[in-house]
């Protein structure tokens, strides 16, 4: 439902996740929510992170119902037929407006510019959706100190994110997740450009994030 749709093609080096790529657009994409109960759970949970992703930054109901369905999400596969069908087309949205990723396109990064580092950081080892998950509740605290982001609706994302399993940060070298977000494709002129929120539903692209705030908030993970 995220990189099945959109054209990227990319693979992971040891300086970091998708610098290097390509756009190839698919003839079709076939979408069989049946096969999700082949998958270990940690790995349909990893996917649940980009359905959190998707209400994040596109649709307030959708945020809701993961509020009260996520765990049945991760053990029910068969739960998620009409949400995967929305994440797709908030992507089919977003990507035909802008499938170079000059500008809209960024939305799509929300939590991810931590989340790469953190998966490079690991060597790989931490799944896709577990790094973006740590990567969307530094990007929600971020929010609520540059963006404007309600302490009621950083609460909620906390919460979630609470019940999110997710290895600890514990054994990641903090200075090697600064060094590789300072490399992130996103970053102009030595600034690293942040996708944060004002709101739910409601993403900005953020270049002002100093490397002291970032420390000061992963210091806290």
């Amino acid at each position: 439902m995220d990189s099945s749709v959109g054209g990227k093609t990319g693979v992971n080096h040891p300086l970091g996740k998708n610098l290097i790529g390509t756009f190839y657009q698919p003839r079709c994409v076939f979408i069989d929510p049946t096969v999700l109960k082949t998958l270990p759970e940690r790995e349909r949970w990893s996917g649940l992170a980009e359905v959190i992703k998707y209400g994040l930054i596109g649709d307030p109901a959708l945020f809701e119902r993961v509020e009260t369905e996520l765990e049945g999400f991760a053990q029910r596969p068969e739960l998620l037929s009409a949400v995967i069908a929305r994440c797709c087309a908030i992507k089919a949205q977003i990507v035909s407006a802008d499938e170079r990723e000059s500008g809209l396109r960024k939305f799509l990064n929300f939590g991810h510019t931590v989340g790469h580092a953190l998966e490079a950081a690991s060597a790989y080892q931490m799944r896709h959706g577990e790094a973006i998950a740590w990567g969307m509740l530094v990007a929600a605290r971020l929010s609520h100190e540059k963006t404007g982001l309600s302490t009621s609706e950083l609460e909620r994302m906390e919460k979630l994110f609470a019940r999110f399993p997710k290895p600890s940060l514990g054994q990641i070298a903090l200075e090697r997740v600064l060094e590789l977000v300072r490399r992130d494709k996103k970053a102009r002129d030595g600034r690293v450009q942040f996708v944060l929120l004002r709101a739910i539903g409601e993403p900005v692209l953020c270049d002002s994030v100093s490397e002291a705030e970032l420390r000061a908030i992963l210091s806290q993970l």
